[in-house]
């Protein structure tokens, strides 16, 4: 599967893991998964001969992202979306769970998108190819985020990305 990207150039793993490393001072979830993240992003190097490509996704493009299983706060409030959920599907998870008060993601999804209502979507999702299909790798609060946004009745705007695409054209 070929993805293409708007204003889409070849960049290394090196520049994705440099990216994923500046992010991770944004949230204290983000501190969290870093490793989770840049072990993804080394597996999906080695599956796409390690051609990245950083640009714009396409709107039709984000809302076929595969999520995989998340569902970190079993002890309160879980928030859990079965492995194999693309975002658009993941976005009715989050909305049962919206009204909950002591829920870690529900809360870092609410001040995702403020920050996106305030600053527009400005960090890179890390995302893969595998098997014919769009895997998430870095970015799935962001994107549960700026759904629900969408969902509220913002415009989608391209989105920047850092993706494991095989050989570019």
């Amino acid at each position: 599967m070929k993805i293409k990207l708007l204003n889409e150039r070849v960049i290394s793993l090196k520049d994705v893991l440099d990216i994923l490393e500046k992010q991770k001072s944004g949230t204290e979830w983000a501190k969290k998964t870093n490793t989770w993240a840049t072990d993804l992003a080394r597996e999906f190097d080695r599956i796409n001969g390690g051609v990245w490509l950083r640009g714009l996704l396409s709107e039709e493009s984000f809302w076929q992202i595969i999520l995989p299983e998340h569902n970190h706060m079993k002890k309160v409030a879980p928030f859990l979306i079965p492995d194999g959920t693309v975002v658009a599907e993941a976005l009715s998870f989050y909305s049962g769970r919206k009204n909950t008060t002591d829920s870690e993601c529900v809360n870092l999804i609410e001040y995702l998108e403020e920050q996106i209502r305030k600053n527009g979507f400005t960090d890179d999702i890390v995302l893969g190819v595998k098997n014919e299909k769009l895997y998430h790798i870095d970015g799935l609060h962001r994107s549960i985020a700026l759904a629900s946004l969408i969902n509220d009745g913002m415009p989608f705007n391209a989105i920047p990305v850092c993706l494991a695409n095989g050989s570019p054209d």
